[in-house]
């Protein structure tokens, strides 16, 4: 007792600090009446935590821990760290407590420490470290009835160790075969999957997913979806470092499979606030010089363009019209598989905003809704609709139907912003290089075109490309 008697002393110096008054009589057993027999009962309002942390925090100012009863320590071991006054945010209070703990040797108080370690669990928290320490000691000598249970966590899992316990579990859950699968301990614990020490881990599997490259990442990707879907919160929290783990792995032109590419696009979508050309701008700031903006954009770039591609397709009734939209067709794949196509917005008139939304219903796809709008009674039909791309430092708009093409280099004055939410059509029609489609069959707009992008950005690819399929 002289060790805890020498911290409790040690504690009164800074205890006074804090001026507390010794709660009366009355009020202590108000609060005692309100702290339940049971350790699965619902959580304590804050008022009441409050009552408990003073009382508690009284008797370690007078030496009169061993004095309270064991449910008092039980609900100030499980509210440890919570506001307003936190027993273990102090270590004059803090090592007192935890030692009263140990001297009875209560399991439920014991694992009601685990749960506010695991709970408030922080990479770096020097309280937490402090409580990561004294669980670790103290197993060994653990006799109530789980204790064995959570030796074998800390064996198998290195769950008391700040740095290596987060990383066994983000290694378990990520790489581990079959579906995922929580550790036993984590369920057993009233603690939520998207609490501190998941959440560390889950940051910790981001780095190890981000390692990964091409199709090595598919499997760990897919197991990091389903942790995000499972565990509400966690990719939202980890948001700067979800997105880089699900797009880096990929270069922009790599084969990754259409559902997969699929999948992490709707996540980051939903975790990541929006698009991130429009509503989810703010969420992506941080990330906007990295590689993981640069290939997500170029990845909804790629969705824009054949959007754009397909709605005219539909949009064209006649033969003829819809040949000389396949060598058009032909000539921005072509870009687009080369992965020069860094960014793409599509603006439609009344008839593809039509089909674009109806696509968006029967796919499921919410990304399909993204675009901008041709203002009406601005000179163009109802069916045309603009295509416009960044490659290099050039901006491009391109007509659909019988409109021109319009290029516009860095700097240029006029030169159209993508994302926006509606063009007036001379806006994507007023560049100083301009021109029409004449000559497709023969490839000599194409030409031109390629010509100018080349020189402009010393991007090029092969012109036997430009054929249109079939013929």
């Amino acid at each position: 007792m002289s060790a805890l008697k020498s911290a409790c002393e040690e504690g009164g110096r800074h205890l006074g600090i804090l001026r507390l008054r010794s709660l009366r009589p009355e009020r202590m057993t108000q609060s005692l009446a309100r702290i339940p027999d049971r350790e699965e009962s619902v959580p304590m309002s804050s008022r009441d935590i409050g009552l408990l942390q003073r009382q508690i925090l009284t008797a370690l100012r007078e030496s009169s821990a061993s004095r309270l009863p064991a449910r008092v320590i039980r609900a100030g071991a499980r509210y440890l760290f919570d506001d307003p006054h936190p027993i273990g945010r102090d270590e004059a209070t803090a090592v007192p407590f935890l030692a009263e703990v140990g001297r009875r040797g209560l399991g439920s108080a014991i694992e009601a420490l685990i749960a506010a370690y695991v709970g408030h669990f922080r990479t770096g928290d020097a309280d937490i470290a402090r409580l990561s320490a004294w669980l670790a000691r103290g197993l060994p000598a653990w006799g109530f009835q789980r204790a064995a249970a959570w030796r074998a966590a800390q064996a198998e899992w290195r769950l008391f160790d700040p740095q290596q316990g987060p990383l066994r579990l983000a290694q378990a859950l990520t790489e581990g075969p079959g579906p995922l699968a929580y550790p036993t301990w984590l369920g057993s614990i009233e603690a939520p999957k998207s609490a501190g020490f998941s959440a560390a881990a889950f940051q910790a599997a981001c780095e190890l997913v981000r390692a990964r490259r091409g199709r090595d990442a598919l499997a760990p990707q897919r197991r990091l979806l389903e942790w995000a879907a499972q565990a509400s919160g966690l990719a939202y929290a980890a948001f700067e470092s979800f997105a880089p783990a699900l797009v880096e792995p990929w270069d922009v032109a790599d084969p990754i499979p259409p559902e997969h590419k699929r999948d992490v696009t709707r996540a980051l979508l939903a975790h990541g606030g929006g698009d991130p050309r429009t509503s989810g701008r703010q969420r992506w700031t941080r990330l906007e010089a990295g590689r993981a903006y640069r290939v997500f954009l170029a990845w909804l770039a790629r969705a824009s363009v054949l959007q754009f591609l397909d709605i005219v397709d539909e949009s064209l009734s006649d033969a003829a019209s819809r040949r000389m939209w396949s060598y058009r067709r032909a000539f921005w794949m072509s870009y687009l598989t080369a992965g020069y196509v860094e960014e793409a917005w599509v603006a439609f008139g009344p008839v593809g905003e039509r089909l674009a939304a109806l696509a968006a219903k029967q796919t499921g796809d919410a990304g399909l809704r993204q675009f901008g709008r041709i203002e009406r009674g601005s000179g163009r039909s109802s069916e045309h609709c603009a295509l416009i791309l960044k490659i290099g430092d050039l901006t491009i708009a391109d007509w659909s139907h019988s409109g021109k093409y319009n290029v516009w280099r860095r700097g240029d004055k006029g030169a159209p912003r993508l994302y926006e939410r509606e063009y007036r059509a001379w806006s994507l029609e007023s560049s100083y290089l301009r021109d029409s489609h004449t000559g497709a069959d023969t490839y000599r707009w194409q030409g031109r075109l390629a010509a100018v992008i080349k020189d402009h950005t010393g991007r090029s690819v092969d012109r036997t490309l430009w054929r249109p399929e079939g013929s």
